[in-house]
């Protein structure tokens, strides 16, 4: 019997039978990575912090949170699994390998990567403008609508001895003259019905028209980012800046063949890109808008766009010591939470922090 109660006393915290913490805090450990869990402040802030807070609720915890600070993801998971932390939650992916060394709650959150490259835009050549199929096919509108009309004025017209309009040339340049909203100059409608189709022609003119030369216009000042970098695939022997310790590392270096730089921070990556020491920056969707929709601090700081759409689809998980009781109880509450409206839900909670 002592032995017993000295093992539990070792223990630390267990389970009663609601599935409650017993002990006088719930030590979690956790990470850096912005907007998921932001340890600039002296108590964490970001979307893992409200969830886990939320989760604690639903599960009916009242117990206070340790905040176990950690430099990676690495040392996160080795606290939890040497009994050091309960749990550990920053944004972790769930990987085959991580589960070899914890036990992880449902998925939470789908995720993946995004590639951030320099922004620099440039117009598209008069030349290119002239050729691009758009522009040739308002023109082929334009010409048609010309045709339509000017038979039709020839048409209405034929009958007038004033008439102004006696070729099919006549009537087309009436036509131009009516749509583009230049004016009526030698030649002119002189009867009832020509009159109409002059003020339809104007405003059907000003549809078409300024149709054709927003399209030129759109199409001639329209930015482009230039790059060589335009997905995954582009990343195959390229200088690519992610965080220490994190999948992205193993997914770049196994998966595309990239020559990878680890950096502590998203600062360290985009200055690193910045400076031209990189290609690209590769991370979480998360971090990599987080970061570019921070506030400017400077005209140099935001000089970065993402190309490419989502890719290495993941999902963020919770760990938990190998055989944690309290995997079920958690599994319980994200499931509750995600299902539920309203403050404090995961809905609320994600699009307080992530917009969406």
């Amino acid at each position: 019997m002592i032995c017993l109660c000295v093992l539990l006393s070792c223990f630390g915290q267990t389970v009663n039978q609601r599935g409650h913490w017993e002990g006088n805090e719930v030590v979690i450990a956790v990470k850096h990575f912005n907007p998921m869990m932001d340890l600039n402040y002296s108590v964490p802030i970001g979307f893992d912090a409200d969830w886990i807070h939320a989760l604690l609720r639903e599960s009916g915890n009242v117990e206070p949170i340790r905040w176990k600070r950690c430099n990676t993801v690495a040392e996160a998971l080795k606290a939890v699994e040497t009994g050091e932390a309960h749990l550990a939650i920053s944004g972790i992916t769930i990987t085959p390998k991580r589960e070899k060394q914890v036990d992880f709650s449902h998925q939470y959150m789908r995720s993946g990567l995004l590639i951030a490259v320099p922004d620099k835009r440039s117009t598209m050549p008069l030349m290119e403008v002239i050729l691009d199929p758009e522009i040739w096919h308002s023109l082929v509108l334009l010409f048609i609508l010309y045709a339509v009309i000017g038979t039709a004025f020839l048409l209405v017209e034929s009958r007038s001895e004033t008439r102004t309009v006696r070729t099919l040339r006549d009537a087309v340049s009436l036509a131009h003259e009516t749509t583009s909203t230049i004016g009526h100059g030698a030649i002119y409608p002189t009867t009832w019905p020509g009159l109409i189709l002059s003020i339809v022609a104007f405003f059907v003119g000003v549809i078409v028209v300024g149709n054709v030369v927003s399209t030129m216009s759109s199409i001639r000042t329209v930015e482009h980012i230039d790059s060589t970098i335009n997905s995954p695939e582009d990343l195959r022997g390229k200088k690519v800046a992610t965080m220490r310790g994190t999948n992205s590392v193993d997914v770049l270096k196994d998966d595309y063949g990239s020559r990878v730089e680890e950096c502590d921070s998203m600062q360290s990556c985009f200055d690193m890109l910045d400076s031209g020491k990189v290609d690209a920056v590769c991370h979480d969707a998360p971090a990599i808008r987080s970061y570019l929709k921070s506030p400017i601090k400077t005209e140099h700081d935001r000089k970065f766009a993402t190309v490419g759409s989502l890719f290495d689809v993941c999902y963020y998980g919770i760990a938990f010591q190998e055989g944690s009781e309290f995997v079920e109880m958690f599994n319980r509450s994200i499931l509750g939470l995600q299902h539920k409206t309203g403050p404090g839900s995961y809905n609320d909670i994600h699009r307080k922090w992530l917009g969406e």
